[in-house]
């Protein structure tokens, strides 16, 4: 997974902040999404969808990735806690499915 905030992604597909929202089909302005980058607003759940299509990647990567550079932790610790937390939702649907399988069984 990689992890990179909005306008870094912004930037390296040179688009500007106006290019992106004409390209998503995101409703709101230039101001909208200058404080998403600034890390002032949070991503919606419709906006992360039209901003990850837009920018060619997945909407978990763009989520964690802004939610997780808002904590001001660095590159590194940021892509160990995203496998950590990962690994533990994996592991979490695995005793899931385990459980399932058990309950069907009896």
């Amino acid at each position: 997974m990689n992890l990179k905030d909005i306008k870094e992604r912004r930037t390296e597909a040179g688009l500007t902040q106006e290019d992106l929202i004409k390209k998503s089909g995101l409703k709101y302005g230039r101001e909208f999404l200058s404080m998403i980058e600034a890390g002032k607003r949070f991503l919606t759940k419709e906006s992360t969808l039209l901003l990850s299509a837009a920018l060619k990647c997945e909407p978990l990567e763009l989520y964690l990735g802004q939610t997780l550079s808002n904590l001001h932790i660095d590159l590194g610790e940021r892509d160990r806690a995203v496998k950590s937390a990962l690994d533990y939702i994996k592991m979490a649907a695995a005793i899931y499915d385990v459980k399932k399988e058990a309950e069907g069984k009896k």
